[in-house]
């Protein structure tokens, strides 16, 4: 069982494990369906093969029901998989999902594991020379943006297509002063070489997303996509960074001073 370090607030871990649940409502243009209930939370992005469900309160022996139940929500908007995210100190509900036929997610853009990491200090890393951070402001950027992540994290034509069509409706909230999700780019000599994204959470601020492209690592991008983050909560009066990392970033964001919260295993349940 893994537990919260005790400069971790109750708050932010419990945003870490489940940002879902302390996301503002997604705007109507932007594609998403988020739905509330006592014993989860399933969240639709506007990628039609990209679904979560997360903050799961139920035993193993309300698993088939609540699966049936999740389908049953899925299958009208046109969803057959969705993934499942199922906390380390679960480890009897995770065994129970895996006999009901679910097994661990490798479709891009996720993963079969994730961890819940938090930051709630200042970060003390060292400047990235060379390395420029900027909120996206044209269409141009934030295609741009959009079009880099598809590539690295590749994704099929579908999702890539449907990332586009989001970027597109950021930028029109960005313009409208609606948006609640910010889009970051950084530049080395000029040229675009990393991307991230970011949501603005009640209880700090979910790291979303973020890619460097190979021939940049380890020149200090990724460090400085989370550092521009992080101004932005501190900005925004929560100075808290919350995220649910993968496997290449979970090392370097422990290296960065994030602290783990939970490790989790995340399912893909198949249906027709």
């Amino acid at each position: 069982m893994v537990g919260c370090p005790v400069d971790i607030s109750a708050d932010v871990a419990a945003q870490a494990r489940s940002p879902l649940s302390f996301s503002p409502e997604p705007p109507p243009e932007v594609g998403a369906t988020r739905v509330l209930t006592d014993r989860y939370v399933a969240f639709l992005t506007p990628m039609p093969t990209v679904t979560f469900v997360e903050a799961l309160r139920f035993g193993p022996a309300e698993a088939g029901g609540v699966r049936e139940e999740v389908r049953a929500l899925l299958r009208p908007a046109g969803r057959t998989q969705a993934a499942w995210v199922v906390s380390s100190t679960q480890p009897e509900l995770h065994e129970e999902l895996l006999r009901l036929g679910l097994t661990p997610y490798t479709d891009p853009p996720l993963e079969e594991a994730s961890t819940a990491m938090a930051l709630t200090e200042a970060p003390a890393w060292p400047a990235s020379p060379g390395v420029e951070v900027r909120e996206a402001v044209s269409l141009e950027e934030f295609l741009a943006v959009g079009e880099m992540a598809a590539r690295l994290f590749h994704m099929g034509d579908a999702d890539a297509a449907s990332l586009l069509d989001g970027q597109r409706i950021r930028y029109d909230l960005v313009q409208q002063g609606r948006a609640n999700m910010r889009t970051y780019l950084a530049t080395l000599d000029g040229e675009v070489v990393g991307e991230a994204q970011s949501t603005d959470c009640l209880h700090g601020t979910n790291l979303a997303g973020s890619s460097v492209v190979p021939e940049a690592r380890g020149r200090g991008v990724y460090r400085a996509l989370v550092s521009a983050r992080w101004e932005h909560a501190v900005a925004r009066g929560v100075p808290a960074l919350t995220i649910q990392a993968g496997a290449m970033s979970g090392p370097i964001l422990a290296r960065l001073g994030f602290a783990v919260v939970d490790r989790q295993w995340v399912l893909c349940d198949r249906f027709a």
